[in-house]
């Protein structure tokens, strides 16, 4: 399952890298999973459906950290929507959450600190516990990796159809080195042919719609969200 929602978050983040959906940042906290029925006509218990995350954004409200590129002084990844994916792959891989920041940083090295933590665990030789593949290891490196658009940086003082077009490049980037990787290790271990019983719910709900209202279990699981520990699939 989580090979499988990992894949489902880069393409999501490939497919939309230069929409609204990119103005709000891509954090464990933001993507949830909601209690629902599978289909309008079923009366029973709404369930958690693994496949089906669900993205919090409020348009209108640009998320400084949200941008395609940085251009502040001694940010180590200056790519902070690939930057957020891949502390997300690392979440998911060894199930833990993204350290709290401390206070009394600075954003800069808040921001830098949590992009060190996961690009160590990226980095680390022995193996995650009950997770580790080198297709997702090498697709969690390279969305760490501030040299990833190296072909095609980021260029603010770029024509229009220059911007565009170093944009169509990057995207091809992501896709070629995150994407594909997690596309392969569903291929090679045969999980993509079974990607669509994801579809199916892993958890009944048992309390009524009105005791369950305040609940919307985040991607890592809390209270009584998905349990990201256990490897449905293999």
């Amino acid at each position: 399952m989580k090979a499988s929602l990992a894949y489902i978050l880069a393409q999501s983040v490939w497919q939309f890298y230069d929409s609204d959906w990119m103005k709000t940042r891509w954090t464990s906290e933001t993507i949830q999973f909601m209690w629902e029925h599978s289909s309008p006509q079923d009366k029973t218990a709404p369930s958690l459906f693994p496949a089906k995350p669900y993205f919090s954004v409020r348009f209108g409200e640009d998320d400084n950290d949200a941008c395609e590129w940085s251009s502040t002084f001694n940010e180590l990844h200056r790519y902070p929507r690939v930057r957020a994916l891949g502390i997300l792959l690392v979440e998911i891989g060894n199930d833990l959450p993204l350290p709290e920041p401390e206070e009394e940083l600075t954003h800069l090295l808040q921001i830098n600190k949590a992009w060190s933590w996961a690009w160590g665990k990226s980095n680390e030789k022995k193996a995650w516990p009950n997770f580790d593949y080198p297709k997702y290891r090498i697709a969690v490196k390279n969305s760490l990796d501030p040299d990833i658009f190296s072909a095609a940086p980021f260029d603010p003082e770029a024509s229009e159809g220059k911007m565009a077009e170093g944009l169509k490049k990057r995207r091809k980037v992501l896709y070629d080195k995150v994407v594909f990787p997690l596309e392969e290790l569903l291929t090679g271990t045969g999980w993509k042919e079974g990607l669509q019983k994801d579809d199916e719910p892993v958890e009944p709900r048992t309390k009524s719609a009105t005791e369950v209202a305040p609940e919307m279990p985040n991607l890592l699981g809390e209270e009584e969200g998905i349990d990201t520990n256990t490897d449905h699939r293999r």
